[in-house]
């Protein structure tokens, strides 16, 4: 069976939350939007991607390989990085504190 390859593609606002799409290879995809909590990524790879304001929230990622990735504004509650195959540094986390924590802060 061939593994699907994404490459160069543009991911806004879809749903993944729950499901378990077949394992694949994304190259360059920036996923922008989309809902992953509680889905199942694992044996996928991800090389080059960007993750814009996602929710991957308890999403599995077992034997998942992920290599230059960044993950901006996204939320990644439950994530085991730990269970990954290929990691590769840098993984680039951009937080952007939410206006709640600046309000808190400035009191």
């Amino acid at each position: 069976m061939n593994r699907s390859f994404f490459r160069d593609q543009k991911f806004e606002n879809v749903r993944f939350s729950g499901k378990a799409p077949e394992p694949a290879d994304y190259e360059s995809c920036i996923f922008t939007g989309c809902d992953f909590s509680d889905s199942d990524l694992s044996d996928s790879n991800f090389i080059e991607c960007a993750f814009i304001a996602c929710n991957l929230s308890l999403t599995k990622l077992i034997n998942t390989s992920i290599k230059e990735t960044i993950f901006r504004d996204c939320k990644l509650l439950g994530l085991h990085f730990e269970d990954c195959s290929g990691y590769s540094c840098p993984l680039n986390l951009i937080i952007v504190p939410s206006i709640s924590a600046l309000l808190i802060n400035l009191s």
